[in-house]
Formats: C-alpha cells, sequence, structure tokens
C-alpha cells in the first residue's frame, strides 16, 4: 500500500479496489509523528472526474488510528476517493487517492 506524508501525518486507505454493486469495506489508518491519531473525524470523498455529484462516507474508530466504513459503488471506473481527517482546530488532513471498480 501507498503511504502519504502530509504535515506530519501519514494517511492510508486500503483498498484500492472494488468491485460495483458490491458493499466495499475500508479502512484508514492515521499516524502523526509515530503515533495512531485516535479521536479524529474521517470521512471518504468518494466521486469521480468532471462528476458533481460527490458522496461522503463518514467513518467509524474501529481502534485507535484506525478506522472502516462501507461504501457501494454504482458503476465500474476509476474513483477519486479524498479521505478528510479532521480533530479539533490543529488538525486538518487530506489525502487523495485512486480505487478503481470493477
Amino acid at each position: 500500500s501507498e503511504h502519504h506524508q502530509h504535515a506530519g501525518a501519514d494517511i492510508t486507505l486500503d483498498p484500492k479496489v472494488a468491485t460495483a454493486g458490491e458493499e466495499q469495506p475500508f479502512m484508514v489508518h492515521v499516524m502523526i509523528k509515530d503515533d495512531m491519531l485516535a479521536g479524529a473525524d474521517v470521512q471518504l470523498e468518494i466521486f469521480q472526474d468532471g462528476a458533481e455529484k460527490h458522496e461522503w462516507v463518514k467513518l467509524e474508530e474501529a481502534d485507535a488510528g484506525m478506522y472502516k466504513g462501507v461504501h457501494t459503488f454504482a458503476e465500474s471506473g476509476a474513483y477519486n476517493v479524498q479521505v478528510h481527517v479532521t480533530k479539533g482546530h490543529d488538525i486538518h488532513e487530506h489525502v487523495m487517492e485512486t480505487v478503481n471498480i470493477k
């Protein structure tokens, strides 16, 4: 899996592939300076290039720094999934990933 560094945050989205029409579980790991980030608000913003409609999925904290949720993609193609992580006024991070839907 790919890791992205942004202002001290390490945000990882799994998986990067899914099947259209099937409920897909997602897991996001968030670390700040080698510590798992607990108690954050983590959401996925899901959309395709050129699409006006963006879908939002709020993730639940499964464990410290581990957030999970599910989404069903209506059709196949490449989707942009932007992971938004916020906590208080100090932390607002986001990273863009591409998820390929078969």
